[in-house]
């Protein structure tokens, strides 16, 4: 008599084209999994009869209570570019990975020259197998490469280019949304937008999708209230510009991912001063208005999601990596 195969967490994945992390996190009722996707693998598992085993249960229960009892390994935290500031991505990271039983071991290989090959090969002498990828900021479509078929590696940041690899980053769309909202409770009716090229690309657009569905203006002037800084060209001409379309199309308020144009306010003729509220507030503004991303916790996902790879043994690209959008935080003035 023929043996029936046992349904696995790993069959379900397979037959869905999931990641066995996913289909185990939604089996379990953990968070961060679509609900649409959560359902589609709780009617799976009931068709194919998926019993969870008990034992396997409570000895996991057991590891998750003491795993940060227990050293697991080293992991790597690449700073993939001098320019990129990933210093509250690194600070969340390792206090995950010491709650989780990891030690984190910081490289910046400029500072020795290396290169990415370079970077490979010795975290591969160190015995070290997880790597987080910190944010690069050294052009519009960066890109970092590992000997990736050695590695489990999470993405810490936005890119168009290491589309395999599975990535933490800001939900940009959200926190573009929370800003739209909070200038609105404010009173203000006429809400612009401004950006800089690169950060208009390397968040797929997602800013000006949010401002465009949420911002209460039609498609034309949602168009016109968009401002898109060209940093390719001299500063005097980007503020020139910015000044110009401020004059123009007059916005009551702006939201912007672009630092500099909260000094050219300062320039503008006071007739045409808005409000102004950031979309990227970083350490040392506490006084200003705006979103606060949660590097912290971006950090911290990110050092849990290696945490799954590693578990698992999944190494290499992949078609349909996992990204996990975490949304930043509102801040009124100080």
């Amino acid at each position: 008599m023929k043996r029936k195969t046992a349904v696995t967490v790993r069959s379900l994945a397979a037959e869905l084209k999931i990641s066995p992390i996913t289909v185990s996190r939604a089996l379990r009722g953990l968070g961060n999994v679509r609900p649409e996707l959560r359902a589609r693998i709780e009617r799976l598992a009931r068709r194919r009869g998926y019993q969870a085993d008990p034992v396997l249960g409570a000895v996991m229960g057991t590891l998750g209570k003491d795993r940060g009892r227990h050293y697991l390994g080293t992991v790597a935290f690449v700073w993939t570019h001098a320019l990129s500031s990933a210093d509250e991505e690194y600070r969340g990271a390792c206090a995950q990975a010491t709650a989780l039983g990891y030690r984190v071991e910081p490289l910046r290989p400029w500072e020795q020259g290396l290169g990415e090959r370079d970077v490979s090969r010795i975290l591969w002498a160190r015995g070290i197998r997880g790597v987080l990828l910190g944010p690069n900021h050294s052009g519009l479509r960066p890109r970092y490469d590992l000997d990736w078929d050695k590695f489990s590696t999470v993405l810490i940041g936005s890119s168009l280019v290491n589309t395999g690899v599975t990535r933490v980053l800001r939900d940009y769309f959200q926190d573009a949304k929370l800003a739209i909202e909070a200038m609105r409770a404010k009173g203000f009716k006429r809400t612009g937008l401004v950006l800089e090229a690169g950060i208009h690309e390397r968040t797929d657009r997602r800013y000006a999708a949010a401002f465009a569905l949420h911002g209460g203006h039609g498609p034309s002037t949602a168009a016109q209230l968009t401002h898109v800084v060209d940093v390719t060209v001299p500063l005097a001409e980007q503020r020139n510009g910015f000044l110009k379309w401020l004059d123009k199309h007059r916005p009551d308020s702006v939201i912007a991912d672009f630092s500099p144009c909260r000094d050219w306010l300062g320039k503008a003729a006071p007739s045409v001063v808005p409000g102004y509220a950031g979309l990227s507030l970083r350490p040392g503004e506490e006084q200003a208005a705006g979103v606060r991303p949660d590097f912290d916790r971006i950090g911290a996902e990110a050092m849990r999601m290696l945490d799954g790879l590693l578990r698992i043994g999944q190494v290499g690209l992949h078609p349909g990596p996992v990204n996990l959008l975490v949304p930043g935080v509102w801040q009124e003035c100080g």
